[in-house]
């Protein structure tokens, strides 16, 4: 028996269709989701500390709770080089502007030409170059290069806050500046579109409308992840924006993609949300108890059918 054609399982997903959102949120409502936060700079390798590195583990120590005080993360850092695969897009240019794409913020730390590069392509697009923040060495003989006259004073003019200049690893550490800017972007308000419209999903939203799928129903196969957003939406298909550059055209590329960001994980060919992250209400207007509720019936019925699913939770 496919577990979704179960009686009290299509009664579960009738119940959530009438609780769907059909409105834009933000973070003024309770949610638990991570934002994204790109973060760009120099490579990361085992052993040597640097400023990306440094920010990336700050960030990850952000915490969200739900209404039991369960702790969940506040932040996922999005880290190109462990995402790229030539599955998702043909070169890394046009798969990280999408990653840009997805991102609340993106933060550039400026110290190696690879950075110079990122900073220059995401400081020329309108959409990027908003949500853009800049970490950049205070040295004079910086002072009158194009990097400081161009791309770095375009954030300026736009935000004075978008630009930090540091004197070193060190010193960042003790900076209250710095430390703001941390907070802040920790912090910042959560806003999702929610797809109303099959022919224009939004890939970002996209991304948290199928983990709160995941969440409510794991385990599930591919297949019964994609069944199940089109009959709560009502959509006969779907298409994604902004195609042109990537490979990202189908709910099967975005699960690999949710995959390697670390939203989900997948076991013995079933998707599974991080225990460490929650998205249940961002489709659905309900409480944690609802979501509990729902969650504890579907599982009585899944242990009843299938119960080898259960194992991999």
């Amino acid at each position: 028996m496919q577990i979704l054609e179960d009686k009290i399982i299509k009664e579960l997903i009738e119940m959530l269709k009438k609780k769907l959102r059909k409105n834009n949120i933000s973070s003024n409502v309770t949610l638990s989701a991570p934002r994204f936060v790109f973060v760009c700079g120099k490579e990361i390798k085992e052993g040597q500390d640097t400023i990306r590195k440094y920010t990336i583990k700050r960030l990850e120590k952000f915490k969200a709770k739900n209404d039991y005080g369960t702790e969940y993360e506040s932040v996922l850092c999005v880290i190109s080089e462990y995402l790229y695969v030539q599955d998702l897009s043909e070169d890394i240019f046009s798969f990280e502007k999408m990653l840009a794409e997805i991102s609340d913020k993106i933060i550039i730390v400026a110290e190696s030409p690879g950075t110079f590069c990122e900073l220059g392509a995401f400081v020329m697009d309108e959409q990027c170059r908003n949500k853009t923040i800049v970490i950049n060495e205070d040295k004079e003989e910086y002072k009158n290069s194009f990097i400081t006259k161009g791309p770095v004073k375009m954030l300026e003019n736009r935000d004075e806050q978008s630009v930090i200049l540091h004197n070193g690893l060190e010193w960042l550490k003790f900076s209250s500046v710095y430390d703001d800017l941390i907070n802040k972007v920790a912090n910042e308000t959560l806003k999702i579109h929610i797809n109303n419209d099959s022919k224009q999903i939004h890939l970002k939203s996209l991304i948290y409308e199928l983990a709160n799928i995941i969440e409510i129903f794991q385990p599930l196969e591919y297949f019964e992840i994609e069944k199940l957003y089109k009959k709560i939406k009502d959509f006969d298909n779907y298409e994604i924006l902004n195609t042109e550059g990537h490979k990202i055209r189908s709910i099967k590329k975005v699960l690999v993609l949710m995959e390697r960001i670390g939203l989900v994980k997948k076991d013995k060919g079933y998707y599974i949300i991080n225990k460490k992250i929650s998205c249940y209400n961002i489709m659905f207007t309900i409480s944690r108890k609802e979501f509990n509720d729902i969650r504890i019936k579907y599982i009585n019925r899944m242990d009843k059918y299938q119960p080898q699913r259960m194992e991999i939770l």
